[in-house]
């Protein structure tokens, strides 16, 4: 697992997010764990889905704009 640091330097100039990165999102099941539990997600509260999505966007601002979609589409998905 990549630290934010890491993630960060990945990221950093890069035109497309890395399958590694891609690789540990899926591994912590972030954009999935943001939908609510009907649809297998971890039901979160509204502050706490917005605070992954911080964590991350201060990581680097186009993941946390990749996880915001991502995260719409699976709940699109699956209903």
């Amino acid at each position: 697992m990549f630290t934010p640091k890491e993630i960060r330097e990945k990221m950093h100039g890069a035109s497309e997010v890395s399958s590694e990165v891609i690789n540990q999102i899926h591994h912590e099941r972030t954009a999935s764990d943001l939908g609510s539990k009907i649809y297998g997600g971890l039901g979160l509260r509204l502050n706490e889905g917005l605070q992954i999505l911080f964590d991350w966007s201060k990581i680097d601002g186009s993941l946390g704009w990749m996880l915001t979609l991502c995260s719409e589409l699976i709940l699109l998905k699956k209903s």
